[in-house]
């Protein structure tokens, strides 16, 4: 999609409300952890479960070495994104 100006952005409909609330939470807390490099969250409505995204620039991962290293530190940088909750009765 793009809009008026011709900016082009990403939109996404996730089926289950649970997917969209999960969604609407990572980018709110933990995507900006990640400095950058995701799209930001441009627009969601609950209601209808849309999500819109900017688009990054240039393509999907090559499956190098360097991206693959570069993925690394980002999902370093998402765990730490939110301090750590216990996790009542695990061990059950």
């Amino acid at each position: 999609m793009r809009t008026a100006d011709g900016t082009p952005l990403i939109v996404k409909q996730p089926q289950a409300v649970d997917r969209f609330d999960a969604q609407l939470h990572a980018y709110r807390h933990w995507a900006p952890a990640l400095d950058g490099h995701v799209p930001d969250l441009v627009a969601a409505d609950r209601d209808t479960r849309v999500l819109v995204f900017s688009k990054m620039p240039g393509e999907i991962g090559d499956g190098s070495v360097s991206t693959s290293l570069e993925a690394g530190r980002l999902l370093l940088l998402l765990n730490g994104a939110e301090p750590p909750t216990p996790m009542v009765g695990l061990g059950r």
